[in-house]
Order: structure tokens, then C-alpha cells, then sequence
């Protein structure tokens, strides 16, 4: 309805593609590809901040959810990370009301494991204050 007539020709490719089997092998990379992303998040996290962020992997998204301390201003932690670019949304920011406990939204998929264990490191440095 919207353009009434897609292109015969880019329709035609996208069909091959599918049925020669190009999109489940670019699937299959993909998953192998974000699993081993998320491993070296988890364990990054877990190495520097073993009882400041609680983790646990999950099997759909490609971002996690590290939980915080409950007296921890999750918004404070995301600003803080923000002031040096590195992007960890507070979790309340996504909230009705009030949490019991903030969070951190952690994205991988951006990132070369390499990167993200380094970004860690660079975490620990910069919320060493709120570790105590």
C-alpha cells in the first residue's frame, strides 16, 4: 500500500538469498558471533565488579541488564559512564516507579569482545568512588 509496487528485481535477490541458504548461515554467524560477545561482558563484569553488578546472561537482545546495589543511584552510575562515552541507560529510566534496586542497560553488539573487556576495565577506574 505504501509504495504499491516493490521492485521486482530486489525482491528476486532478497529470494535467492533466503532459499540458497545465505540468511540462516548470516543468522548462525550472528548468534556465535553475539553469544561470544556477551560471554566477555559477563565475564568482564563479573572479574571487576564481582559483587557490585550482578549479571546473567540471556538468550534474546543484544544488551543485558546489570544489576546494581540498592543504594545505588543507577542514574548517578549511568551519568558518570556518560561524562567519558561509554553508554550504560540507568534502568529506572525505563521504569513506572520507583525500583527496589537500579540497573544498568549493557549493550555488546557494537563492540569486539577485545573492546568490551577494556571498556570494563575502564568502568572499574571511573566508579571506583561508588565501590565502597
Amino acid at each position: 500500500v505504501t509504495d504499491r509496487c516493490t521492485p521486482r528485481v530486489p525482491q528476486m535477490v532478497l529470494t535467492d538469498f533466503i532459499t540458497e541458504g545465505y540468511l540462516e548461515e548470516h543468522i548462525r554467524q550472528m548468534r556465535t558471533l553475539y553469544a561470544d560477545r556477551q560471554a566477555a561482558l559477563i565475564e568482564a563484569l563479573r572479574s571487576e565488579f564481582p559483587s557490585f553488578i550482578e549479571i546473567e546472561s540471556n538468550d534474546a537482545g543484544l544488551h543485558l541488564v546489570g544489576r546494581l546495589p540498592k543504594h545505588v543511584d543507577d542514574k548517578e552510575i549511568s551519568d558518570q559512564l556518560a561524562e567519558h562515552n561509554i553508554v550504560a541507560l540507568p534502568l529506572s529510566f525505563y521504569a513506572e516507579h520507583p525500583l527496589e534496586r537500579g540497573g544498568l542497560l549493557l549493550g555488546y553488539a557494537g563492540l569486539p569482545s577485545e573492546q568490551i573487556v577494556e571498556t570494563v576495565r575502564t568502568m572499574k577506574d571511573l566508579l571506583e568512588p561508588f565501590l565502597s
